[in-house]
């Protein structure tokens, strides 16, 4: 795939999946972080298995839809979680600190897949790799006693 077109669709419809995604967010989010957590890192995951996988074009644009989709997810579950366990007037700092997370690992992001892909022989070895990891996290968030105690219920 070397396109520059079909590289910049693809692109385009990822990231309208991650939008719709956060923006849904609203009609899911009386499920609290317990459950959503899980299922935001497991979507992405198996998004990202796709990728790394997919031996098309379109796979690879149907795996970033899903991926996306559960980064969509996955940002404003986090923010509810860390923001829900502050005191009212410190939810501010929290959310300047949650914000500035975000950024260093946009920053960091390319860094950690670089380094998978000098460790596993290329990038779609690393992005399979980053998407096991993150499903394996979903299953462990899922029977994590740390998520279950939040104080975010249902």
């Amino acid at each position: 795939m070397d396109n520059p077109g079909t590289i910049g669709a693809i692109s385009a419809i990822v990231a309208v999946a991650t939008a719709a995604s956060a923006f849904m967010f609203v009609r899911i989010s009386d499920r609290g972080p317990k459950v959503l957590l899980p299922i935001a890192f497991g979507v992405a995951g198996v998004g990202l298995v796709v990728v790394g996988l997919a031996p098309s074009a379109a796979m690879v644009a149907a795996g970033g839809i899903v991926a996306s989709a559960g980064s969509g997810m996955l940002l404003p579950t986090l923010l509810m979680w860390v923001i829900g366990e502050l005191e009212f007037a410190q939810r501010a700092r929290g959310t300047g600190a949650f914000t500035a997370s975000i950024f260093l690992g946009q920053f960091l992001s390319p860094l950690v897949v670089l380094a998978f892909a000098l460790a596993l022989g290329g990038l779609t070895a690393a992005l399979a790799a980053l998407g096991v990891l993150a499903v394996i996290t979903a299953l462990l968030l899922r029977s994590s006693q740390s998520v279950r105690k939040l104080s975010l219920q249902p």
